[in-house]
């Protein structure tokens, strides 16, 4: 396995909790938009509900793919120990940065950086046909 997909997972979530915070906003607007409607306010709500629904695809799209990245990354990391596979998991799966990963674990943020370094080494042998 390599550490990139440790990387595109982060990215993906990332790209989710954009995305549905966009989404958000614009449901909020639709909820502000209540009571007596005009035919351009409605025109305005129609774009808007539009908005909502492509996002939603993207979002199922983008969960889609999270799921199948997660899988791989769970069997990925059951072959490390228990404190590098939490460590990666806290960091790269949960967002945590290095600094609240070591504090959870208690280990200096050095220490933990370390270690995290030490098993993307260890993931990177891990084969592709192994996931």
């Amino acid at each position: 396995m390599r550490v990139e997909l440790l990387k595109e997972y982060a990215r993906l979530v990332q790209e989710a909790k954009e995305l549905t915070a966009e989404r958000e906003e614009l449901r909020r607007g639709l909820v502000c938009r209540g009571g007596g409607v005009s035919p351009e306010d409605s025109d305005s709500i129609g774009r808007i509900v539009v908005q909502v629904e492509e996002l939603d695809e993207c979002l199922a799209g983008l969960v889609g793919q999270i799921q199948q990245r997660r899988q791989k990354l769970e069997k990925a990391l059951g072959v490390l120990p228990s404190l590098e596979r939490q460590a990666l998991r806290l960091h790269y799966i949960n967002g945590l940065p290095w600094r609240q990963v070591a504090a959870r674990l208690n280990y200096s943020e050095s220490q933990i950086r370390r270690i995290g370094r030490r098993a993307k080494k260890k993931l990177d042998t891990v084969k592709d046909e192994q996931l």
